[in-house]
């Protein structure tokens, strides 16, 4: 989480040295687009991966029905069949778990960087990045006037 709240703060002061809006609120963003970039690859494996298990549904339902009652020859025969096809079904799930953290670290480091007390300026009409308005504000009414323009 260290590294990703040094990425963040390093973006939002580029982002200020180029006279940008809302710097915290972009750099947020651009951070979210480079981690989605750096794992794209994963996602689009386990994308593959879904799709060929779906083109192999057929094949594996008409297994179920021929061996109907008898689970170890069906288990048997399908992974034969994604072994022929190059599909392997924990390919799917794998890309997942890997990701998980990163996705992880970066909720953690925004947090540290709320608890910082550095993302107290707003992003369009949300008033504040460091979180929901105060408990203060919420039971006056004004918490939730922000949500307005969606009305």
């Amino acid at each position: 989480t260290g590294s990703m709240e040094t990425v963040l703060k390093v973006l939002k002061d580029g982002l200020l040295t180029l006279h940008v809006p809302y710097p915290y609120g972009f750099a947020i963003i651009l951070l979210t687009v480079l981690i989605k970039g750096a794992t794209f690859p994963l996602t689009k494996k386990q994308v593959e991966s879904a799709l060929a298990m779906r083109s192999l549904q057929p094949q594996v339902k008409a297994i179920q029905e021929r061996h109907a009652g008898d689970q170890e020859r069906i288990q048997l025969e399908t992974a034969h069949i994604y072994k022929l096809s190059g599909v392997d079904p924990l390919a799917g799930c794998l890309p997942t778990l890997v990701t998980i953290p990163v996705w992880i670290g970066l909720y953690k480091a925004l947090s540290n960087v709320a608890n910082e007390g550095l993302l107290t300026e707003g992003f369009f009409w949300i008033p504040s990045l460091a979180g929901p308005t105060t408990i203060a504000a919420r039971e006056s009414g004004q918490g939730i006037s922000w949500l307005f323009p969606f009305t």
